[in-house]
Parts: structure tokens; C-alpha cells; sequence
């Protein structure tokens, strides 16, 4: 396994995405999700060599895709998926607010457990929703879980869909499999949708497993549709990819009247980039995932020693932190760290009610960022 080697923080301040251009250039930016590592060789060369043959057209069915996606999650995770019933678009959130459309109407209730991504309250808001909030629990020694008694609750009460994230940001859970039929039996029961966003799946800690939600049963398969994209795992958000997964005939024929234009939304580069990464990519991916495993034991360990009276679990997967500074007595903490230090992290609120006082780091830059993060902040947290 060939380690990744990181740009220094002058090269990265090259960039022109949105996380490198967001901030003012004295401002250490660790909001944003994605990543500061080199791409995959096998993604740049297929890159380079489209656009060497000027290969740059327009998108739409691509079944190599489809193909490929089904052989990572056959190899990672033991599910086999119906290439039928696979589509791309542009990015998840265009998948979710699609497949929204699709199977609810404006009004209806729709629910999310909190701290969760905030891109899903604006989901619910393009498709006119009524958002229903169902927190997650938490436990000193279990950590995350669903809150059942809760979700049965919001279903019973006319809940017409659900947006899980499976794996979980921005707290870095991952429902197990009980857990997930848990789900499936209560969706089945009161006939609410399952909207499974499994961008992070492949970012998974050793000892940890995940489980799409459509491999469960019969009762996933007829509740649930994936959204899902290779974007994050293997940092190409900017190539523009996403795919939507059914595993039911029913699910899979309603999806066939979204608009014709759906696949031509993505970018003909993304599809070939995912090629890419689920069929050869699977080495950079391992090699990502291992300095990720010592970047969060890192966060942990520099948290432990400049700023003890913060809250840290570990995340099972994902590259993201979710640090509780509520001790230090800042409702909007990210919003003073970057104005007295100048780091920028995610604001904790923005993800829910139960994320105030909380911050969201994104771990995967080099170990000297992390730790000036991490440092500077502390210097104006002194107890």
C-alpha cells in the first residue's frame, strides 16, 4: 500500500475549488468536505486521456458504470445490485430532491435525525416538505443510535419519507444491520419511503462494517432507493456523478418517468472518473483510509492535550470530526474561532438544534494543518 504524500499549504491555497477559495488566503480553511490528498493515478489517467482525444461531449447512459459500481459493492460489501435499476445524474443532492419529487408532494412531512447534513433541510425545502425532525440519541459508552420509539412516532403521524445517512455526518455513525431492519420494518409497516444517502460508504474504519440498505431484506428492497457517488471517497465532488439505486420493480418503473434529461445532467468526465475509482482505485482508496485512521487518532490526541474540556468520539467512518466545545461556553463556536484565530470550521448549528456549540472538522489534510488547527484554536480557549 503506497502512502499518500500531501501538497504543503501553499500549493493547496493553489486550488480553485470552493474550499480553498471560500476564505481569505490567511484564513486555514476545514469546513468544507473534500479532500487535500492527490487524485488517483487510475482517475487521472483516464482523464488525461479524454481530454487528450478531446473526448469532452455530452453524458447519458453510461453502462460501464453501472458495471463498475456493482463489482466495488459485490467486493466490499457482499450486495448485489440489479443493473437495471441503476441511474446517474448529476451529484446526490440532485438525486435526492429528485427521487423526493418522484414519491412525495409538496406538504408532506418528511423527516431526518438531527445533527445531520444541512444540504437535506434544503432538500426538503426545494420539494415545499414539512420537515420533521427525529434526533439521534446518544450514550456515553454505545455512542449514536437511532431514536426508534421516535421514529415510529413521526411514521404513525403521517411521515411520508425518510432521509437516512448511512454512513452518518457528520458524526461519523454508522447504523448496524439490526438497526437498519429495524428501520426497514418500520418504513414497510406505516408505508414511508427511504431515501438511503450512502456517499460515505466507503469510507470505513477497520472494525467497523457497513451495510447498503437496500442488501437487508424484502422490506428494504420495497422501501428504499440509495443515492449515492463516488465523489467523496475518492475526492472528485467537481467531476459532477451521482447515482440512484432501486432494488424493487415498482420503485425502479416510478423512476423511469423522472425527466429524460436526468443522466445527461452528469458529467461524461465524473462517469469515467467513477469508472475509474470503483474498478481500479480500490489501493489509493485503502492508502486514503489509512492516514485517514491516523488523522482522527490525531484529532483525539491533540483535542486531549490543548483542549480538554472538549467532546470527541471518533468517527467509525468518514473524514469528518464532530468536536462538542460547548464546555467553552460559545453558542456559535465556529464563528469565534474564525474571527479571533482564523481557522474556518463547520458551525455545529447549521446541522441541527442538538449540533450548537459544536464544530465540524474535515481531517483529511496533512498532520501539520490538523495540528495548527487544532493548536491555534486552543490559544484562545484557555481555561
Amino acid at each position: 500500500m503506497e502512502p499518500i504524500s500531501i501538497d504543503s499549504l501553499e500549493q493547496l491555497h493553489r486550488r480553485r475549488s470552493a474550499k480553498w477559495r471560500t476564505f481569505p488566503k490567511d484564513v486555514l480553511p476545514l469546513p468544507v468536505a473534500e479532500m487535500d490528498f492527490p487524485v488517483a493515478e487510475p482517475i487521472k489517467q483516464i482523464l488525461h486521456e479524454m481530454i487528450d482525444a478531446s473526448d469532452l461531449g455530452y453524458s447519458s447512459i453510461v453502462p460501464e458504470l453501472a458495471e463498475a459500481f456493482a463489482g466495488f459493492a459485490r467486493r466490499n460489501w457482499n450486495w448485489d445490485i440489479d443493473l437495471a435499476q441503476f441511474t446517474i445524474t448529476s451529484d446526490v443532492a440532485v438525486a435526492g430532491v429528485e427521487v423526493l419529487r418522484k414519491f412525495t408532494k409538496p406538504g408532506d412531512k418528511i423527516a431526518l435525525s438531527t445533527p445531520v447534513y444541512y444540504s437535506f433541510f434544503a432538500w426538503i425545502d426545494e420539494v415545499a416538505g414539512e420537515c420533521v425532525d427525529v434526533p439521534l440519541v446518544q450514550s456515553a459508552d454505545q455512542g449514536w443510535a437511532l431514536d426508534f420509539s421516535g421514529l415510529e412516532a413521526a411514521f404513525a403521524a403521517g411521515v411520508t419519507a425518510y432521509i437516512l445517512c448511512n454512513p452518518h455526518n457528520p458524526v461519523g455513525y454508522i447504523p448496524s444491520r439490526l438497526e437498519l431492519e429495524h428501520l426497514a420494518d418500520l418504513a414497510d409497516e406505516y408505508g414511508v419511503l427511504i431515501i438511503s444517502d450512502e456517499i460515505h460508504a466507503p469510507l470505513i474504519y477497520d472494525g467497523n462494517i457497513f451495510t447498503p440498505y437496500l442488501s437487508l431484506n424484502s422490506q428494504s428492497r420495497r422501501t428504499g432507493v440509495v443515492v449515492t457517488s463516488a465523489s467523496k471517497a475518492w475526492n472528485i465532488a467537481g467531476l459532477k456523478c451521482a447515482q440512484i439505486i432501486t432494488a424493487d420493480s415498482a420503485r425502479a418503473e416510478a423512476l423511469k418517468t423522472l425527466p429524460e434529461n436526468i443522466p445527461w445532467r452528469s458529467s461524461l468526465l465524473g462517469a469515467w472518473a467513477s469508472v475509474a475509482a470503483y474498478n481500479d482505485s480500490q489501493d489509493w482508496l485503502n492508502s486514503a483510509r489509512a492516514l485517514l485512521a491516523e488523522n482522527r487518532q490525531l484529532v483525539d490526541s491533540l483535542l486531549t492535550e490543548h483542549l480538554p474540556r472538549a467532546s470527541y468520539r471518533m468517527p467509525d467512518a468518514t473524514y469528518l470530526a464532530w468536536i462538542d466545545l460547548s464546555a467553552y461556553r460559545e453558542e456559535k463556536p465556529a464563528a469565534y474561532i474564525l474571527e479571533t484565530a482564523r481557522i474556518a470550521f463547520s458551525e455545529g448549528s447549521d446541522y441541527g438544534p442538538a449540533g450548537r456549540g459544536h464544530i465540524r472538522l474535515n481531517f483529511a489534510t496533512s498532520p501539520e494543518i490538523i495540528t495548527e488547527a487544532i493548536t491555534r484554536t486552543a490559544q484562545i480557549f484557555k481555561d
